[in-house]
């Protein structure tokens, strides 16, 4: 499953910690992730040279913790095995374990206690449920508790437990509850269709909701609407794996619901208001809690059956009556806190319709109870506070290095195992005749750093080349994964078109999208581009806006929303752009626009198997052609692949390729592409540089334009500049006599704000590619034929 090789003790790189030290935060769920939100935000300001990382143990707390914090710094913790904890121990070098809650796991206590890694716990506690168990075996928990650096709990009860159980009494303290100060991040977009949707109604929501409860919600529905018959209740089930049963009991109730991931899916103009007396299905995650805003009531489940209850705080914060069921152990110091300031309602099951009906109808009374539970809610604001106080005391020097350590006291076997380093990438360049003509003083490619950089594929490359078949296993593994419906395969509502290639970039893969996308919509169609926005730093799934910027949402989707004038949509998975996509498609044709059938263009999709495409364009140059696989050579798959392909792309200038792909036995369609560089006109000699897959084409390019290149720099693939990096380039321009700078449109995009620093007396140009396609108009008509109809998508 997802995780599956990082938890056995594969490491992860964490991208942007760089030299600093890692506080390592430890989140099982989505429960705590919500927890700690506040606290990671507080611990970044409060510890800039710490890099914070958080671990989750469930699948939907990593996909809640990357939304919240970005997938650069989070990871799945590994199973409390000793090789694995070793090897995370020995990766990450962390100077402080924090754990949420009673996350206890022998062999991590004890990995990092040998290493003299303090170990604190936030919003500690032990519950009704597990006090009796943890009691009883206190004896062996004596021994890891003993040794905690803080124990941070969440009232004065849960105080007395830890140290009963054996945390050391001087190292125990309350600081309160961590999700008293949770608030809500930014609105979700289920809120936002909500609002547009129920026109007048009022909500009741429930939420969190486990098996039992839906059908009492479902019993009581028709005297709710009895008492007020303009309401729809929104029923968001605790877990994901539950939406399916869920939908069909309401099903078979007869009542009439929608589910809420259906708007965007929906093709234009199908989605509806609400009427009275529907259901709406919640079945996403991370938007109940912006959801609760809109409730008139709000029932919290896990509290009708003997599950402990969830957390009211969530509704309490916005102001809104809460009403839980008898069984609310989990949260209880919160709930009677909440109950004694009048804040929120009890009730047992047969009970639940009267005190929701008594609240929608007395509104003053319910408007009084919902205030009072906000009071409540700020007043017991700054747990988070007292806690980022206390860790910044366990900030330790270096600790014990990690190859003094040699085993941990509690082992399953003898295996020792060392985490294999991730290598930096370094800049692949080839030097072609133009950049060693002395006549225009030409110098080699250079690094970010101003070090030589040298062709890999000779050389260290080549070192890689035992390698080669481990890699051509997993993509024969992934095959049979995708041909044995192991990796699910999703579809969105309307046709895609992907363009990607075999090799790792610099195929024009951009370019030729940004092509298609304006030749589409000559053709009358609606046009979206879905991308996976590589480097940006926010992974939910967003609509690119030109003004943004690359760490929002990557500089090639940046470039493609602005040279082709169409909406673009980034997300890791595909799928979720499009369903992002196909969302805003609903919306226009909600506010009465007219519509056009849609296309999904795939930029670099061909290798992103788990979404659908109707049509497959590959780009194919001769270095594709003669290339080696990952991760001696450049190629993702072997050139074989491309009969998964609907349509090969070649560049016009090479025939003899056509006739190859021919005489090899492809039968497709052949594109031809005519790529062209827009050079500006500069008098002069000119410092250049960039940070793309293969640089020796811009420069060469360059030249061929007529420009006299002095200076050549060549960054990694997607760099990210920085200060120094401007400074170098401006020193060496400056040596060199250059009167401007020149690069590409998509390093112009990284640039951002920072181009502006270079000045009038040294100004920065840039040199566009531009592809077109020979025969477009029957080119296009050709790719349209393919998408063909079907019972739920209108033809072209």
């Amino acid at each position: 499953g997802e995780g599956l090789w990082e938890r056995l003790g594969r490491v992860p790189a964490l991208k942007g910690q760089g030299d600093r030290p890692l506080i390592w935060v430890h989140a099982v769920s989505v429960g705590e992730v919500l927890a700690v939100s506040r606290l990671i935000k507080e611990l970044d300001a409060a510890l800039p040279d710490c890099f914070v990382g958080v671990s989750t143990t469930t699948r939907t707390g990593q996909a809640l913790a990357r939304e919240r914090f970005g997938a650069d710094r989070v990871f799945y913790c590994p199973l409390d095995l000793p090789w694995a904890v070793r090897a995370y121990l020995n990766a990450l070098k962390p100077r402080l374990l924090v754990l949420a809650e009673t996350e206890f796991w022998p062999n991590l206590l004890s990995g990092c206690f040998r290493r003299q890694i303090p170990v604190a716990v936030v919003n500690a506690r032990v519950s009704d449920r597990s006090w009796p168990r943890y009691r009883r075996l206190r004896l062996l928990w004596r021994p890891f508790l003993s040794r905690l650096s803080r124990v941070l709990a969440q009232s004065q009860t849960d105080a007395e437990r830890l140290k009963a159980i054996g945390c050391l009494p001087e190292r125990v303290e309350v600081a309160g509850n961590l999700k008293f100060d949770v608030r809500a991040g930014e609105e979700a977009d289920a809120t936002r269709v909500l609002k547009a949707l129920k026109l007048g109604l009022r909500l009741v929501v429930a939420g969190s909701t486990l098996e039992g409860e839906e059908v009492a919600l479902l019993e009581a529905w028709p005297r709710l609407l009895e008492a007020d018959p303009r309401l729809v209740l929104v029923l968001a089930p605790r877990h994901p794996e539950r939406f399916a049963a869920v939908a069909r009991l309401i099903e078979e109730s007869g009542i009439p619901w929608k589910r809420r991931s259906n708007w965007r899916e929906q093709p234009a103009g199908a989605i509806k208001l609400l009427q009275a007396g529907q259901i709406v299905l919640l079945d996403t995650i991370g938007e109940l809690a912006s959801v609760y805003s809109l409730a008139s009531v709000a029932f919290v489940g896990g509290s009708l059956v003997a599950a402990g209850g969830h957390n009211p705080l969530e509704p309490a914060q916005f102001g809104v009556p809460v009403v839980v069921g008898p069984h609310y152990a989990n949260f209880r110091a919160i709930t009677e806190d909440l109950r004694a300031h009048n804040g929120l309602r009890v009730a047992e099951k047969e009970g639940l319709a009267g005190v929701l009906i008594e609240l929608l109808q007395d509104q003053a009374v319910a408007a009084e109870m919902g205030e009072r539970a906000k009071q409540v809610f700020e007043q017991q604001a700054g747990p988070t506070v007292r806690s980022v106080e206390a860790l910044r005391t366990l900030i330790t020097p270096e600790p014990v290095p990690a190859n003094a350590i040699h085993s941990d006291p509690v082992h399953a076997n003898g295996i020792h195992a060392t985490p294999v380093q991730a290598q930096p990438a370094q800049a692949e360049t080839v030097q072609t005749d133009a950049v060693q003509n002395e006549s225009v003083h030409a110098e080699p490619f250079h690094s970010g750093s101003g070090v030589e950089a040298k062709s890999l594929s000779n050389g260290k490359r080549g070192l890689l080349l035992p390698l080669v078949p481990a890699y051509r296993l997993a993509l024969w593994l992934r095959e049979r994964r995708l041909g044995t419906n192991l990796e699910r395969v999703k579809r969105l509502r309307w046709p895609v078109v992907s363009i990607g290639n075999l090799s790792t970039g610099g195929a024009g893969k951009t370019p030729l999208t940004i092509a298609l996308a304006k030749a589409l919509v000559r053709h009358h169609l609606r046009v979206d581009v879905l991308s996976r926005g590589y480097g940006r730093k926010d992974q939910a799934a967003s609509h690119v806006v030109t003004g943004g910027s690359a760490e929002e949402f990557g500089d090639e989707p940046l470039l493609i929303a602005r040279e082709a004038g169409v909406p673009v949509y980034v997300a890791t998975l595909r799928y979720d752009a499009g369903v992002l996509a196909e969302g805003d498609a609903a919306a226009i044709a909600f506010l009465g626009e007219e519509q056009k059938p849609v296309v999904h263009l795939l930029d670099d999709g061909f290798q992103h198997r788990q979404l659908h495409r109707d049509v497959d364009i590959v780009l194919l140059d001769r270095q594709d052609w003669t290339a080696t696989l990952l991760p001696a050579g450049n190629l993702r798959e072997p050139v074989k692949a491309i009969h998964r392909a609907s349509i090969v792309a070649i560049p016009a200038d090479d025939p003899r390729l056509e006739e190859d792909l021919r005489a090899w036995g492809w039968q497709g369609p052949i594109w031809r592409l005519h790529r062209r560089m827009e050079i500006p006109t500069i008098d002069g000699p000119v410092a250049a540089f960039c940070g793309i897959a293969r640089p020796e084409q811009f420069l060469a390019g360059l030249e061929a334009g007529g420009l006299q290149v002095a200076v050549r720099k060549a960054f990694p693939d997607h760099h990210s500049y920085e200060t120094k990096d401007l400074e170098s380039l401006t020193t060496a321009a400056r040596a060199a006599g250059a009167a401007a700078l020149i690069t590409t449109e998509k390093d112009l995009v990284r640039l951002g704000g920072m181009s502006s620093r270079f000045g009038d007396f040294l100004p920065l140009k840039t040199a566009g590619l531009r592809v077109e396609i020979e025969d477009e108009g029957q080119a296009v008509e050709g790719l349209l034929k393919r998408l063909k109809p079907s019972p739920s998508r209108p033809a072209m």
